[in-house]
């Protein structure tokens, strides 16, 4: 792999993280007080940041760690998450 390109994104990931670490400590959701779609929509790509960057991402944010835990715990999100699950 480009060691240069490696670096170079893994600091866009933290940077975005640390954006949505910032928003979800000020409010609990992405848009306010309660769950809305932005959260469900952000779901997908944030969990796909933390997963490709090394060791406990969410270390460094726990909102962002709170917030996820949160979302999982939902009934849709976890009947969504089952619908796309690949067999085997």
């Amino acid at each position: 792999p480009d060691d240069a390109a490696v670096e170079h994104f893994t600091v866009q990931a933290h940077r975005g993280l640390k954006v949505l670490d910032r928003r979800l400590d000020a409010v609990g959701w992405l848009t306010g007080v309660r769950m809305t779609l932005a959260d469900v929509l952000a779901l997908p790509v944030a969990t796909s940041s933390i997963h490709l960057l090394p060791g406990d991402a969410l270390a460094d944010y726990p909102a962002l760690r709170a917030w996820r835990d949160r979302m999982l715990e939902r009934p849709m999100v976890v009947r969504g998450l089952a619908a796309t699950k690949r067999p085997g």
